[in-house]
């Protein structure tokens, strides 16, 4: 009697500890999949966030020079962000050409904020290109880069 009591007991415990693994396993499982869907839904608003924040500014070119070796540019920033606070809140992507040919591509800072009114926003930025020399630099696209979202 005594063996049949303690083979009851062992294959109870064997059925519960079983059917705990099995639970165990299906909640981990759903939540991976919730920790998917979260992130993915996450990184698509932030993705839309930047396409709305990167359309509410644009830089024009104003000017540009050469002083050793490097293309100092000067921009005007326009649009419904451009504000007091646009050099903090964006950095310049400068794209430099030579006659059409691409010189480089770099990734300038905004620490120059001149005339910070509320109505003209202006900025320096400055690069070095690369594959032609900074003096046959003959053309500069200035392109608005988010701060926040650098690293989707």
């Amino acid at each position: 009697m005594l063996n049949k009591l303690v083979e009851g007991f062992l294959w109870g415990t064997g059925f519960a500890l079983s059917s705990a693994g099995i639970y165990v396993a299906f909640l981990m499982y759903t939540a991976a999949g919730i920790d998917y869907a979260i992130k993915k839904e996450s990184k698509e608003i932030r993705e839309m966030a930047l396409k709305e924040m990167e359309a509410g500014v644009t830089f024009d070119v104003i000017s540009s020079t050469v002083v050793d070796k490097k293309v100092f540019v000067g921009m005007k920033a326009e649009g419904t962000l451009a504000g007091p606070m646009t050099s903090q809140i964006f950095n310049a992507k400068l794209v430099l050409f030579s006659e059409g040919n691409l010189a480089g591509v770099c990734y300038s800072s905004l620490d120059s904020q001149i005339g910070s009114g509320e109505k003209d926003i202006y900025l320096q930025g400055s690069c070095r290109p690369i594959f032609y020399p900074a003096e046959d630099v003959d053309e500069v696209k200035a392109i608005p880069v988010w701060l926040g979202l650098e690293n989707l």
